[in-house]
């Protein structure tokens, strides 16, 4: 049963963690909405009138699918490696990734 109290002092330490940080783990959660809402607006914006214009201009679509094939499988860390150096680190970047993927 030693483990149990190892595991609930671990648990209890967590939580306290989180209380003494909440002011900081909401700031990081706010900004994370804000930078999935911002990226995943920009991606619609693109993506819904480049679909309806490749539904219409079909020796267009089997190059532009063969792009975004690519593009998805480009892992996530890999493809922030490739942007690091072109546009920094920041929420530039975050949203570059959210964007492309």
């Amino acid at each position: 049963m030693s483990w149990l109290k190892g595991m609930y002092n671990g648990f209890n330490e967590f939580f306290l963690t989180v209380v003494d940080r909440r002011e900081l783990i909401q700031m990081a959660f706010i900004e994370h909405l804000w930078l999935s809402f911002v990226s995943i607006s920009i991606a619609c914006l693109i993506s819904l009138p480049l679909g309806i214009w490749i539904a219409r201009a079909k020796r267009f679509a089997e190059p532009m699918i063969g792009v975004t094939a690519v593009l998805q499988t480009i892992p996530s860390l890999a493809l922030f490696g490739f942007l690091v150096p072109l546009i920094g680190i920041g929420t530039n970047t975050a949203s570059s990734l959210w964007i492309i993927r």
